[in-house]
């Protein structure tokens, strides 16, 4: 019998889109006979992942604690926090570097947590954000950034990029303005928790999902935006509120469901009896799009560069209808995403089960 491989998983707490496009990997690896993961996030992240997978065992983590502002661009609300920014990195490292010892960990994948790499173990970095979009009137500040950002990445043994990587890509310039190294960035696929809906169309209701997601206070801004749009309304909707700081409730507004927050499957169920989602323009959300095919209306968190270069991105592909938040009119905007054409893509798996099956067959065993 091989000896077990403790497989330590750190996510970063920004909103639950980190977290649920760890599941399929998370997925892959709890079913080899070989491998013990145990899981590591903070915040409304730890306690999705403690919901999907009350067996396995869950540490953690030191908080960025990044405080995020209603009215100022995300991009200068986390260049002010740069310096506690890096100080909580610092103290996630020491922190890694006890968990390593105390549980034995054998290699790590982290999606996004900077701090959490160690010469120690063979430690795998997991972005699509390889150059990050800077504010155009901020593009003298891009240098540093992409030297911080490959600094943090550089730490890393590998960094894995959940896309394609030709020319038919979801992140654009995030992952494929320049080429990139084939022995540091290995293209494994987009992933998603979701499968492609197995309802039959004509079975299908005319319930329209919208998904929140992502930090306060941006998440209950929309909330409230489209609670109020929704109303005016003569459609019915279910709106998953992502909620997972509170207890889990059902609430009943007139033509909307609430609901705080969902598993995989009840969010798997909602994706089947729905023919259109609205949701923020981040890129988990946009991978479960292309799993499921839904089409979609996205909507950019204000002042956060990726998501506002992803929903135009997709929006001038024609593949997703884009409004921004302080221009939402559902009535019209309903109208508009039938324009669009909405993306499948059902076998996202092979790459990503290939590369995790190649990268456990190099891992060594102290004794």
């Amino acid at each position: 019998m091989n000896p077990v491989k403790n497989i330590l998983i750190t996510i970063l707490n920004w909103g639950l889109g980190h977290a649920a496009r760890m599941i399929p990997i998370i997925d892959f690896l709890v079913k080899k006979e070989d491998v013990e993961v145990i899981l590591a996030s903070d915040g409304r992240a730890l306690r999705l992942l403690e919901e999907e997978y009350p067996q396995l065992k869950t540490v953690e983590l030191v908080s960025y604690d990044v405080i995020y502002s209603e009215s100022e661009s995300m991009f200068v609300s986390m260049s002010k926090q740069t310096p506690k920014f890096l100080s909580n990195i610092s103290k996630e490292h020491n922190q890694i570097q006890k968990i390593i010892d105390e549980l034995e960990i054998t290699a790590l994948i982290s999606d996004n947590r900077y701090g959490t790499w160690s010469k120690k173990i063979p430690c795998i970095f997991i972005t699509h954000q390889i150059f990050i979009q800077i504010p155009s009137h901020l593009k003298i500040l891009n240098p540093i950034v992409h030297k911080l950002n490959h600094y943090f990445i550089n730490k890393y043994d590998e960094c894995w990029i959940p896309d394609f990587s030709g020319s038919n890509n979801l992140s654009g310039d995030l992952a494929h303005k320049k080429t990139l190294s084939e022995k540091k960035f290995k293209f494994i696929g987009p992933l998603s928790r979701l499968k492609p809906s197995t309802v039959n169309n004509s079975n299908k209701s005319d319930k329209i999902l919208i998904l929140l997601s992502g930090p306060e206070p941006h998440r209950s801004v929309l909330e409230k935006i489209l609670t109020e749009q929704a109303l005016k309304t003569d459609k019915q909707f279910v709106m998953v509120c992502g909620e997972t700081n509170k207890p889990k409730s059902v609430q009943k507004i007139k033509n909307i469901e609430k609901i705080s927050f969902a598993t995989s499957k009840e969010i798997q169920n909602h994706f089947d009896n729905s023919n259109l989602v609205i949701c923020r323009a981040g890129y988990s959300s946009i991978m479960d799009l292309v799993k499921t095919g839904k089409k979609a209306m996205l909507i950019p968190t204000e002042g956060q560069t990726e998501q506002e270069y992803l929903a135009k991105y997709l929006n001038n592909n024609n593949v997703y209808y884009m409004n921004n938040q302080n221009c939402i009119n559902l009535k019209s905007d309903l109208e508009k995403t039938k324009q669009y054409t909405g993306l499948l893509i059902e076998s996202l798996n092979d790459t990503f089960e290939k590369i995790i099956t190649e990268f456990l067959a190099n891992l060594k065993i102290k004794t």
